[in-house]
C-alpha cells in the first residue's frame, strides 16, 4: 500500500538522479517552480472530485476528465509514460556505461550515439534485458494495481539510496 501511495511523487527520484547533470539549484528551482505546483493542483482536483463522487475512487485521473477531453488525456497520458520509460532506459545506459569505466560491472558493447554530447550512449546486450525484464514483471504481476505497488516501493529504495550516496 506504502509503494502505492509513493507513486504520487513518482519522477523525484529521477530529479535525484539527474544531480550528475544538472545543478542541485537547477533541480530546487524546477520542482519549485513547476513540478511540485503541477501536482499540487492535479491532486487537489482529483481530491475535490472523488469528495463529491465517491463512488468514482477507482479512477481519479480518467474520472475527472471533462467529457469531450478523454482522448486527449489519454494521448497526454501515454506521451508522459513514453517519456519516463525513456528515462529509465537513458539512465540505465548511462549508469551501466559509467559502472564499466570504473570496472565494478562486465564490459559489454557500448555505441555512443552522439558525437557532440558524450553521455548519449546505447547498450544492446541492456536494452535486451531490460525487454526481458519488463515481460517477465509484466506476466508475474499482471495487475496494474499490484505492478503499481511495486513500483512505488523501488521509487523508495531508488530514493532512499540516493539520498544515502
Amino acid at each position: 500500500m506504502l509503494g502505492g501511495v509513493l507513486l504520487s511523487f513518482t519522477g523525484v527520484e529521477a530529479l535525484f538522479a539527474d544531480l550528475g547533470a544538472f545543478s542541485m539549484r537547477a533541480i530546487q528551482i524546477s520542482w519549485l517552480a513547476w513540478a511540485y505546483p503541477c501536482l499540487l493542483l492535479a491532486y487537489s482536483g482529483q481530491a475535490a472530485h472523488i469528495a463529491e463522487m465517491p463512488e468514482k475512487y477507482s479512477n481519479p485521473f480518467f474520472n475527472t476528465v471533462p467529457p469531450g477531453m478523454l482522448y486527449p488525456s489519454l494521448v497526454l497520458a501515454v506521451l508522459a509514460a513514453i517519456v519516463a520509460s525513456q528515462a529509465i532506459i537513458t539512465a540505465t545506459f548511462q549508469l551501466s556505461s559509467q559502472l564499466m569505466k570504473l570496472s565494478f560491472c562486465p564490459q559489454m558493447k557500448v555505441v555512443h550515439t552522439s558525437r557532440k554530447f558524450h553521455g548519449q550512449v546505447y547498450v544492446p546486450f541492456l536494452n535486451w534485458l531490460l525487454m526481458l525484464g519488463t515481460i517477465l514483471v509484466t506476466a508475474v504481476y499482471n495487475n496494474t494495481t499490484r505492478l503499481g505497488h511495486a513500483y512505488g516501493v523501488c521509487v523508495i529504495f531508488v530514493t532512499f539510496f540516493d539520498t544515502i550516496m
